[in-house]
């Protein structure tokens, strides 16, 4: 919550679930901490991963943060657990973010997991 990148907190609107109540993999969010310090203007547009899988909301999102992606201050890759839609089915703007090496490491584990089993 403290790495000091976007302090650990988001609010964002979910337009696909307040047209449809549910997630169907594209999200716009507006990343309020981040509106104040300018760092990434505020605004991000994400690919949730998971939903355009299952076409539900099981917690866990990949998202790409094209401004970042642009300003370089995250490398433009997050992994994030949403908690509030693993316990509500809804998202309410709270998310703990990953750095993009702990990303790579996920990925290079659940690479080698998927070999041995």
């Amino acid at each position: 919550m403290w790495t000091g990148t976007t302090c650990g907190l988001e609010q964002h609107v979910d337009w696909n679930n307040m047209w449809t109540g549910t997630t169907c993999g594209l999200e716009q969010h507006v990343d309020w901490n981040n509106m104040w310090t300018g760092t990434t203007c505020g605004l991000e547009q994400h690919v949730d991963w998971n939903n355009m899988w299952t076409g539900t909301t099981c917690g866990l999102e990949q998202h790409v943060d094209w401004n970042n992606m642009w300003t370089g201050t995250t490398c433009g890759l997050e992994q994030h657990v949403d908690w509030n839609n693993m316990w509500t089915g809804t998202t309410c703007g709270l998310e703990q973010h990953v750095s993009l090496y702990s990303f790579i490491l996920y990925i290079i584990f659940k690479y080698v997991f998927s070999k041995l089993y």
